[in-house]
């Protein structure tokens, strides 16, 4: 995924997607994790529905962000221990080269999974599709005439 530029006048990301009538159609569409869906969802709401005043809001917020951050964090030390090399943050160009959690992956014939095989991992494969299940379920090494190599990565 390529990021997009915002000269500063309008910006293309902040156009609704085609067909879009409500919270769950954008959070879909931005493949949001649940985290990241609540807060969308709080910040939308905030201070507007009579079970939730603007501070519980603000506080269900601040839980899920720190979730987030936590969530990410674990998957930063993960990627490391996995790579062998130190990952500065979960921006690095090493740990998320396109910024959207996508790790690249150059399968070599003698490749071996970058994880642990029990990890829930989404896979890009050779052929273009987009799959997730357990790591051990796909073909990190080079050499699948059927294009089911896995291209890029990431942990769910």
């Amino acid at each position: 995924m390529t990021k997009e530029r915002s000269n500063g006048a309008t910006a293309s990301y902040y156009e609704l997607p085609a067909g879009a009538t409500q919270l769950q159609d954008l959070i879909s569409d931005r493949d949001m994790n649940s985290q990241i869906g609540e807060i969308f969802r709080a910040c939308y709401r905030y201070g507007r529905v009579s079970h939730s005043d603007k501070l519980r809001d603000a506080r269900k917020i601040l839980f899920y962000a720190q979730a987030e951050v936590a969530r990410l964090e674990k998957l930063q030390t993960a990627v490391s221990a996995s790579v062998g090399a130190p990952v500065k943050s979960a921006h690095s160009e090493k740990f998320d080269q396109g910024g959207d959690g996508w790790i690249p992956w150059n399968a070599t014939s003698d490749s071996e999974c970058p994880v642990d095989p029990r990890s829930r991992v989404r896979v890009r494969l050779a052929n273009g599709n987009e799959v997730r299940g357990a790591a051990e379920c796909y073909r990190w090494k080079i050499g699948s005439t059927n294009g089911r190599t896995v291209v890029a990565y990431k942990l769910i």
